[in-house]
């Protein structure tokens, strides 16, 4: 694995609490807390991370802390990685799974509300805490538009994600990205030079059922990965699991217990400056792709659900290995 993760919590707040000074009373209270103006200056920082990581040549696989990987992320994201000019990324989309009862909604988790399926590429559906980014010009395009629109708006950075890359064309699992006006004229000059001022960048959503997010729903009572645990919903839906996201829940508390429960918690008991790391079991790379979905949701069909692409276009490598 060809990184070194960076923590620096009391250098990031610090300049975070400067820049959402003025922003509204309300988040005095709970500063930090989900929807606050911390938060949303919190999330901007991440991608503005990632453009200089671009900037420097190198490509990118993004994991948000709250994302349990079961298989080594290079593994199952190599089909992307190995892909060249295109974007992978999760969705935050929910799916609920009609049961006996009829039923087309659920509650992913007691502190949200109650969601029905929405398409993959659904409006503002794309997640920012999981995504393969590789170093080309387009891409590096697009993550320059990201940081220069999330920097205008009073919303976090994942908004933003959707409102740039499925601009142009979208369909039920992929947006097309095409440079825009924010584009830095240094990347404009090189999308000319390629020949790419005007071509597509494709953006994949990732299968909800091998990365689901907490509202992604399945079984006789509409459960997530989180109640249901890997075996469970690996047998519901027919696909393995290579990582679940413990979103659609209120509370960093909640999060933390509903992470323990599962028994996905890997600090030290105590010390939560150390990290228990255990080495994931190697997965086969995502090719061929993954089968088909199983008889047993018969309504995915009708939303043409997609998995791994059978072929992606041929495009220039990334400029650097991952």
């Amino acid at each position: 694995l060809n990184g070194l993760p960076v923590y620096m919590p009391d250098v990031v707040m610090k300049m975070i609490r400067e820049n959402a000074k003025g922003h509204g009373a309300a988040d005095e209270a709970k500063p930090e807390g989900y929807g606050s103006s911390v938060f949303k200056a919190a999330t901007k920082l991440k991608s503005r991370t990632v453009l200089e990581i671009l900037h420097a040549g190198y490509s990118v696989v993004f994991s948000d802390v709250d994302v349990t990987w079961f298989v080594h992320p290079f593994d199952a994201l190599s089909f992307f990685m190995k892909s060249g000019n295109s974007i992978a990324i999760q969705s935050n989309a929910p799916y609920v799974q009609t049961t006996s009862t009829g039923s087309d909604s659920a509650r992913p988790h007691a502190s949200v509300g109650v969601v029905k399926t929405d398409i993959p590429a659904g409006v503002r559906r794309l997640n920012s805490g999981l995504y393969v980014a590789p170093c080309t010009p387009l891409v590096v395009a697009a993550f320059e538009e990201i940081v220069a629109h999330a920097a205008k708006t009073s919303l976090s950075e994942q908004p933003t994600f959707y409102d740039i890359m499925c601009a142009g064309e979208r369909t039920v699992d992929s947006c097309t990205y095409k440079p825009g006006h924010l584009v830095e004229p240094t990347t404009q000059k090189a999308l000319v030079k390629a020949g790419l001022a005007s071509a597509g960048l494709k953006v994949y959503l990732l299968d909800r059922f091998q990365y689901p997010n907490g509202a992604v729903l399945v079984g006789k009572d509409n459960e997530n990965v989180y109640v249901l645990g890997k075996e469970k919903f690996e047998g519901a839906t027919g696909k393995e699991l290579y990582a679940a996201h413990n979103n659609w829940i209120l509370g960093k508390d909640r999060k933390i217990q509903r992470q323990k429960y599962r028994g996905w918690w890997f600090l030290e008991a105590g010390d939560e400056q150390s990290c228990k790391f255990r080495q994931a079991a190697p997965s086969p790379l995502l090719t061929p792709p993954p089968a088909p979905l199983p008889s047993q949701l018969p309504e995915l069909s009708s939303l043409h659900e997609h998995t791994t692409p059978v072929s992606l276009p041929s495009h220039t490598p990334p400029r650097t290995p991952w």
